[in-house]
């Protein structure tokens, strides 16, 4: 067995992968697209796009698989000085969000997983609000983070483990901000893949891979768990994890050792009401196209074996699955248009066209 992981991790160390960041089509990524709904676009840190990205901070480099290569804001903001601009674009945003939804009764956060650019992300954001019955005092918050894009199953794997992280400081450092400006609101959050990572990691603080969060700070000069705790709004917090490319592990306390010495599971704000996922035992992607690793190098299996769910569940009570067996396919869109994906907006009380 362990000769065959080891084939399997060679295979993916010499494929040449040309990975590519997941960037805003527009130099106004972070802005309101219509009366109810705000885009949000971040980088792999977490910070938000300014206006007139690429002008102020440059085009990203052709291949972003290396973490010491990839594009970042911040880093090119202490390079250049110009760290305040960086900042101020992050509180005007920030104001912008809070001030666009202060009104509203209930707030949907849609996120999306690893290996998505906008245009696959964004069909998968509109198929959800078509499906959504909206009202005048709901409100849309598109979130658009840097899970990477790169073709083909042997240069999705290359690209996992530092889309794995991002998802972290995307959560952390960005969705968790969000998050607090509101208070006394209903907040359905809905990720789709690797979005999930996201999603718990604005909930609390993630385990972060050692290495990473080490070169996180050397070559970006960002720490992790910096950034304050959720605060207890008062807000009602329902998420829905759509094949959710997670496992225990990601559950765990943030200053785990390894996967098999694993810190006690954390606990989340009494602000999180529900937890509902899906879990489909025929997702090949979750699986990993081989069943023993699905457990493993950053696990994907709590969307993919029951199990893990029957684990982790016993220390959440207010955890509820799906069956989403028979769909083969891990795609965004597959998931939000398969016929069940409405029967469970109807479980969560959420009116449905």
């Amino acid at each position: 067995m362990k000769k065959l992981y080891i084939i399997i991790l060679c295979g993916i160390l010499l494929s040449s992968c040309k990975a590519t960041h997941n960037i805003p089509q527009n130099q106004t990524p972070n802005e309101s697209i219509d009366s109810i709904t705000y885009k949000v676009y971040v980088d792999q840190n977490g910070d938000f796009y300014p206006d007139n990205w690429e002008q102020k901070y440059g085009s990203h480099p052709p291949n972003a698989a290396k973490r010491n290569g990839a594009y970042s804001l911040n880093a090119i903001a202490i390079n250049r000085n110009i760290q305040r601009d960086l900042k101020t674009s992050r509180e005007s945003k920030l104001t912008e969000i809070k001030d666009m939804f202060k009104n509203k009764k209930k707030l949907y956060i849609f996120i999306h997983g690893y290996n998505n650019n906008e245009v696959d992300a964004s069909n998968g954001f509109d198929t959800i609000k078509s499906k959504i019955k909206l009202n005048s005092d709901d409100g849309i918050i598109k979130f658009y983070w840097d899970g990477l894009k790169a073709n083909g199953p042997v240069n999705s794997f290359d690209i996992w483990f530092n889309a794995s992280g991002y998802s972290q400081l995307a959560g952390e450092r960005a969705l968790r901000p969000i998050i607090n400006l509101f208070s006394s609101k209903d907040i359905v959050i809905i990720s789709h893949s690797r979005g999930a990572s996201v999603l718990l990691s604005s909930l609390s603080n993630p385990p972060y891979n050692n290495k990473f969060a080490e070169d996180t700070y050397k070559f970006h000069s960002i720490k992790v768990h910096n950034e304050p705790s959720l605060i207890e709004n008062n807000n009602n917090i329902d998420i829905l994890m759509l094949a959710p490319a997670i496992g225990q592990v990601d559950f765990r306390q943030s200053d785990y050792d390894s996967d098999t010495n694993m810190t006690p599971f954390r606990k989340f704000s009494s602000q999180v009401k529900n937890i509902y996922l899906t879990v489909n035992k025929d997702d090949k992607t979750l699986g990993k196209y081989f069943k023993p690793i699905s457990s493993k190098y950053n696990p994907t299996d709590l969307g993919y074996n029951l199990d893990v769910f029957n684990l982790i569940s016993k220390s959440y009570s207010q955890m509820k699955y799906f069956d989403f067996k028979g769909l083969e396919s891990h795609n965004f869109i597959k998931y939000v248009n398969d016929p069940r994906f409405k029967l469970v907006l109807k479980e969560m009380k959420i009116p449905v066209n």
